[in-house]
């Protein structure tokens, strides 16, 4: 996808699923360049985490099921183990 600065045109709703370090620091650096995509909700089992990441990208704070519902594609940045 192309990278752009304007988020106005984003239409692909991206969810993630685990809002620890590596998504408050490297998706919420890369994912807002992206043209076309607008991250619409994130969750995690930490509901703080979960807030944190929310403010960070403008974005809401979700149950997993309302996340299913709200969005185009899902990141699911937690452990592998948890898969």
């Amino acid at each position: 996808m192309p990278v752009s600065g304007d988020a106005s045109t984003a239409h692909e709703r991206v969810g993630i699923v685990g809002c620890g370090a590596l998504t408050r620091t490297n998706y919420a650096g890369s994912l807002p360049r992206v043209a076309g995509v607008r991250v619409a909700c994130v969750h995690d089992l930490d509901s703080r985490a979960a807030a944190l990441a929310a403010k960070q990208f403008g974005a809401a704070a979700v149950s997993l099921d309302a996340l299913c519902g709200q969005v185009d594609t899902v990141i699911v940045a937690t452990p592998p183990g948890t898969h």
